[in-house]
């Protein structure tokens, strides 16, 4: 009796650690894991708690008030949200139109100008040919250096 008591004090004063890896228990893994390591008789001394089984509250007049009020207001909300999403479309649209129309105006002022630059290019060179002589050629022409 007398060794039990010493036994016991011991027991108590000793760490987790060192009741983990006391002969009469298995080591545990990691000395990590000893730290949390629960005696059996701590297992046995905890209190059973019994849970009483959950009832929903009662739906009074106030509670479905606030139902309908959610109910409502998210409805609402679907619609701005579908309201919006109709505003963004058409903007899309409208964009992509605007877009087409802008590059259908930059091809048209690049063929324009492209065409400008044709005709000045012809008439130059009709200019060329009337400040020739009639012999010459413009191929006798650039085998003479200009002074």
């Amino acid at each position: 009796n007398r060794e039990r008591k010493k036994l016991e004090r011991t027991q108590k004063n000793e760490s987790p650690v060192q009741q983990a890896n006391s002969p009469k228990r298995k080591p545990l893994p990691t000395p990590m894991m000893s730290m949390f390591s629960i005696t059996p008789t701590e297992t046995t001394n905890l209190p059973i708690i019994a849970r009483a089984p959950v009832t929903p509250a009662p739906q009074t007049e106030q509670f479905q008030q606030l139902l309908e009020n959610n109910a409502n207001t998210i409805k609402q909300l679907v619609g701005v949200v579908l309201e919006t999403r109709a505003t963004m479309l058409g903007l899309l649209e409208a964009n992509k139109k605007a877009t087409e129309q802008m590059i259908n105006n930059v091809t048209a002022s690049v063929e324009t100008a492209s065409q400008k630059m044709q005709d000045i290019i012809q008439s130059s060179k009709q200019n060329m040919n009337q400040i020739l002589t009639p012999g010459e050629t413009q191929a006798e022409m650039s085998q003479h250096p200009q002074q």
